[in-house]
Protein backbone atom coordinates (compact mmCIF):
# COMPACT_ATOMS: atom_id res chain seq x y z
CA UNK A 1 0.00 0.00 0.00
CA UNK A 2 2.91 2.33 0.59
CA UNK A 3 4.44 1.48 -2.65
CA UNK A 4 1.20 2.47 -3.82
CA UNK A 5 0.53 5.93 -2.53
CA UNK A 6 3.89 6.75 -3.56
CA UNK A 7 3.37 6.01 -6.80
CA UNK A 8 0.41 7.55 -7.09
CA UNK A 9 1.92 10.72 -5.27
CA UNK A 10 5.17 10.74 -7.83
CA UNK A 11 2.57 10.36 -11.12
CA UNK A 12 0.84 13.46 -9.29
CA UNK A 13 3.94 15.16 -8.84
CA UNK A 14 5.17 14.17 -12.12
CA UNK A 15 1.91 15.31 -14.42
CA UNK A 16 1.48 18.70 -11.93
CA UNK A 17 4.93 19.51 -13.12
CA UNK A 18 4.62 19.22 -16.84
CA UNK A 19 0.78 20.85 -16.69
CA UNK A 20 3.01 23.89 -14.70
CA UNK A 21 5.85 23.46 -17.40
CA UNK A 22 3.59 23.67 -20.07
CA UNK A 23 1.89 26.65 -18.28
CA UNK A 24 5.35 28.38 -18.16
CA UNK A 25 6.20 27.54 -21.94
CA UNK A 26 2.52 28.87 -22.66
CA UNK A 27 3.12 31.90 -20.97
CA UNK A 28 6.65 33.06 -22.55
CA UNK A 29 5.85 35.15 -26.01
CA UNK A 30 7.90 33.08 -28.29
CA UNK A 31 5.68 34.01 -31.28
CA UNK A 32 5.68 37.31 -33.52
CA UNK A 33 2.17 38.58 -34.54
CA UNK A 34 1.03 41.69 -36.04
CA UNK A 35 -1.37 44.36 -34.61
CA UNK A 36 -2.81 47.42 -36.38
CA UNK A 37 -2.87 50.83 -35.36
CA UNK A 38 -4.68 54.14 -36.77
CA UNK A 39 -2.38 57.28 -36.98
CA UNK A 40 -3.05 60.92 -37.71
CA UNK A 41 -0.32 62.85 -39.31
CA UNK A 42 -0.79 66.15 -40.84
CA UNK A 43 0.13 66.47 -44.79
CA UNK A 44 -0.04 69.55 -47.00
CA UNK A 45 -1.43 70.12 -50.11
CA UNK A 46 -2.37 72.35 -52.85
CA UNK A 47 -5.56 73.52 -53.32
CA UNK A 48 -6.56 76.49 -56.26
CA UNK A 49 -8.00 79.36 -54.59
CA UNK A 50 -10.64 82.00 -56.88
CA UNK A 51 -9.60 85.67 -56.24
CA UNK A 52 -10.92 88.83 -58.13
CA UNK A 53 -8.00 91.06 -60.27
CA UNK A 54 -8.59 93.74 -62.97
CA UNK A 55 -7.27 93.23 -66.45
CA UNK A 56 -6.44 95.60 -68.53
CA UNK A 57 -7.08 95.15 -72.57
CA UNK A 58 -6.79 97.19 -75.89
CA UNK A 59 -10.22 97.69 -77.97
CA UNK A 60 -10.47 99.64 -81.07
CA UNK A 61 -13.14 102.25 -80.86
CA UNK A 62 -14.60 105.36 -82.93
CA UNK A 63 -13.73 108.06 -81.26
CA UNK A 64 -14.80 111.83 -81.35
CA UNK A 65 -11.91 114.45 -82.12
CA UNK A 66 -11.34 117.72 -82.41
CA UNK A 67 -9.16 120.46 -82.89
CA UNK A 68 -9.30 124.08 -82.14
CA UNK A 69 -8.16 126.17 -85.88
CA UNK A 70 -8.92 129.75 -83.88
CA UNK A 71 -10.62 131.22 -81.14
CA UNK A 72 -10.43 135.31 -81.37
CA UNK A 73 -11.23 139.12 -81.61
CA UNK A 74 -8.92 140.27 -84.40
CA UNK A 75 -9.20 143.50 -85.74
CA UNK A 76 -10.54 143.79 -89.48
CA UNK A 77 -8.71 143.84 -92.38
CA UNK A 78 -8.83 144.54 -96.05
CA UNK A 79 -8.28 141.05 -97.19
CA UNK A 80 -9.84 139.72 -94.15
CA UNK A 81 -9.43 137.23 -91.56
CA UNK A 82 -7.43 134.14 -92.81
CA UNK A 83 -7.38 130.72 -91.36
CA UNK A 84 -5.89 127.85 -93.51
CA UNK A 85 -6.24 123.97 -92.90
CA UNK A 86 -6.29 120.56 -93.81
CA UNK A 87 -9.27 117.78 -92.97
CA UNK A 88 -7.26 114.00 -93.48
CA UNK A 89 -10.99 111.99 -92.42
CA UNK A 90 -13.59 112.10 -94.86
CA UNK A 91 -16.02 112.63 -92.11
CA UNK A 92 -15.03 115.61 -90.68
CA UNK A 93 -16.73 118.94 -89.71
CA UNK A 94 -16.10 122.53 -89.95
CA UNK A 95 -18.41 124.20 -86.56
CA UNK A 96 -17.85 127.72 -85.36
CA UNK A 97 -19.20 131.13 -84.89
CA UNK A 98 -18.63 134.63 -86.75
CA UNK A 99 -19.66 138.27 -85.61
CA UNK A 100 -18.91 141.40 -87.99
CA UNK A 101 -18.98 145.24 -86.93
CA UNK A 102 -20.39 145.57 -90.60
CA UNK A 103 -22.12 143.81 -93.23
CA UNK A 104 -19.62 140.90 -94.66
CA UNK A 105 -19.21 137.02 -94.82
CA UNK A 106 -17.55 133.71 -93.90
CA UNK A 107 -16.15 131.70 -96.98
CA UNK A 108 -14.37 128.90 -97.12
CA UNK A 109 -12.00 127.93 -100.14
CA UNK A 110 -11.12 124.74 -101.49
CA UNK A 111 -7.02 124.84 -102.42
CA UNK A 112 -8.06 125.37 -106.24
CA UNK A 113 -9.62 129.09 -105.02
CA UNK A 114 -12.75 127.53 -105.61
CA UNK A 115 -15.37 128.79 -102.70
CA UNK A 116 -17.24 125.39 -101.15
CA UNK A 117 -19.00 127.18 -98.55
CA UNK A 118 -20.32 131.30 -97.93
CA UNK A 119 -22.31 132.48 -95.18
CA UNK A 120 -22.96 136.48 -95.72
CA UNK A 121 -23.82 138.84 -93.02
CA UNK A 122 -23.08 140.20 -89.83
CA UNK A 123 -23.21 137.29 -87.71
CA UNK A 124 -23.89 133.31 -88.15
CA UNK A 125 -23.23 129.61 -87.32
CA UNK A 126 -21.01 127.40 -89.56
CA UNK A 127 -21.40 123.42 -89.41
CA UNK A 128 -20.46 121.87 -92.93
CA UNK A 129 -19.20 118.79 -93.72
CA UNK A 130 -15.80 118.45 -95.67
CA UNK A 131 -13.74 115.73 -97.67
CA UNK A 132 -10.49 114.99 -97.25
CA UNK A 133 -8.24 118.09 -98.51
CA UNK A 134 -6.63 121.27 -98.00
CA UNK A 135 -8.39 124.58 -97.41
CA UNK A 136 -8.88 128.26 -96.78
CA UNK A 137 -11.24 129.99 -94.26
CA UNK A 138 -11.67 133.71 -94.34
CA UNK A 139 -13.87 136.43 -92.56
CA UNK A 140 -14.33 139.51 -94.46
CA UNK A 141 -16.06 142.83 -94.16
CA UNK A 142 -15.38 146.13 -96.21
CA UNK A 143 -16.46 148.86 -94.14
CA UNK A 144 -15.12 149.25 -90.76
CA UNK A 145 -11.90 147.98 -90.97
CA UNK A 146 -9.72 148.43 -88.00
CA UNK A 147 -12.40 146.90 -85.58
CA UNK A 148 -12.69 144.11 -84.01
CA UNK A 149 -14.09 140.97 -85.32
CA UNK A 150 -14.70 137.52 -83.42
CA UNK A 151 -14.27 134.75 -84.90
CA UNK A 152 -14.54 130.96 -83.45
CA UNK A 153 -13.24 127.63 -85.87
CA UNK A 154 -13.25 124.17 -84.79
CA UNK A 155 -13.12 121.04 -86.59
CA UNK A 156 -14.70 117.80 -85.76
CA UNK A 157 -14.33 114.25 -86.57
CA UNK A 158 -14.55 110.52 -85.57
CA UNK A 159 -11.65 108.01 -85.83
CA UNK A 160 -10.76 104.29 -84.71
CA UNK A 161 -8.50 104.51 -81.76
CA UNK A 162 -6.52 102.26 -79.52
CA UNK A 163 -8.62 102.13 -76.31
CA UNK A 164 -7.50 101.07 -73.01
CA UNK A 165 -9.77 99.34 -70.81
CA UNK A 166 -10.11 97.42 -67.33
CA UNK A 167 -12.39 94.75 -66.39
CA UNK A 168 -12.86 92.20 -63.57
CA UNK A 169 -11.67 88.46 -64.04
CA UNK A 170 -11.17 85.78 -61.82
CA UNK A 171 -7.88 83.62 -61.71
CA UNK A 172 -6.72 81.13 -59.68
CA UNK A 173 -3.72 80.83 -57.27
CA UNK A 174 -1.79 77.94 -55.86
CA UNK A 175 -2.22 77.97 -52.05
CA UNK A 176 -0.69 74.86 -49.16
CA UNK A 177 -2.82 73.63 -46.98
CA UNK A 178 -2.22 71.70 -44.37
CA UNK A 179 -4.64 68.60 -44.13
CA UNK A 180 -5.69 66.80 -41.35
CA UNK A 181 -5.60 62.57 -42.22
CA UNK A 182 -5.93 59.25 -41.00
CA UNK A 183 -3.66 55.61 -42.07
CA UNK A 184 -3.54 52.27 -40.47
CA UNK A 185 0.10 51.11 -40.06
CA UNK A 186 0.94 47.05 -39.39
CA UNK A 187 3.04 46.76 -35.94
CA UNK A 188 4.32 43.54 -34.62
CA UNK A 189 5.01 42.13 -30.91
CA UNK A 190 5.72 38.69 -29.41
CA UNK A 191 3.07 37.18 -28.18
CA UNK A 192 2.62 34.30 -26.11
CA UNK A 193 0.66 30.74 -27.01
CA UNK A 194 -1.85 31.88 -23.84
CA UNK A 195 -2.72 34.77 -26.30
CA UNK A 196 -2.74 33.65 -29.79
CA UNK A 197 -5.29 30.77 -27.92
CA UNK A 198 -7.92 33.12 -26.00
CA UNK A 199 -7.31 35.67 -29.07
CA UNK A 200 -6.03 38.88 -27.25
CA UNK A 201 -3.12 39.30 -29.97
CA UNK A 202 -5.32 42.12 -31.82
CA UNK A 203 -4.63 45.63 -30.14
CA UNK A 204 -6.02 48.59 -31.81
CA UNK A 205 -4.28 52.15 -30.37
CA UNK A 206 -4.59 55.52 -31.99
CA UNK A 207 -2.08 57.68 -31.27
CA UNK A 208 -0.85 61.32 -33.16
CA UNK A 209 2.40 61.63 -34.39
Amino acid sequence: MIMGSSSRRIIIIAVGAAIALICIIFAIPFNTVSYYTTETYYDTEVKREPYMTTESYVSKELCEKEETLFDGTPYSVPHGIRVSFSTTQANTKLIGSFELPAPGGFYVYASAGKIVYELLGERGNIEISLPEGDYEAVLRERVSWEKQVYLNLVLKWTELEEVTKYKEVTKYREVPTLVEKQRTVTNYRKASFWEMIFGKTKTDVTHET
